[in-house]
């Protein structure tokens, strides 16, 4: 997660980090500190996407792109060169898999976090109860 992102995002909703750090719960220091070291919950960040009013993907760098057109290869705007349909064809295959996979690891890492979620939450709990 890019924090100046954010945080130009946060400007320019006419917010303030303060504002949306404690309508999540935690310090502006502590707000910081979770995305420098990227421990923001999956739903620390459902609740910032919520506040700014933009999609969670929002927070985090663009994707490249690719434009293939008239045989030539643009990537984030720059011209790479030519390729044939036929290499054009197994590119984007090669890269449809790769989504997939992508896709996968993301679901396993959610999966992963809403466990590291839970078990904080019970620490926390056990914590109060002592």
């Amino acid at each position: 997660m890019d924090y100046n992102k954010l945080k130009s995002l946060i400007k320019d909703r006419g917010l303030t980090l303060l504002k949306v750090s404690s309508g999540i719960g935690l310090t502006e220091t502590g707000f910081y500190q979770a995305i420098k070291n990227n421990t923001l919950k999956v739903r620390d960040l459902e609740k910032i996407s919520k506040i700014l009013e933009l999609p969670v993907s929002s927070f985090f760098e663009e994707p490249p792109t690719m434009i293939i057109q008239n045989g030539n290869i643009n990537l984030n705007g720059k011209n790479t060169g030519s390729i044939t349909v036929s290499e054009a064809k197994h590119e984007i295959e090669v890269l449809n898999k790769e989504i997939v996979n992508l896709k996968e690891i993301i679901s396993g890492m959610k999966r992963e976090l809403d466990l590291k979620d839970q078990i904080i939450d019970l620490m926390k709990e056990s914590k109060i109860k002592k």
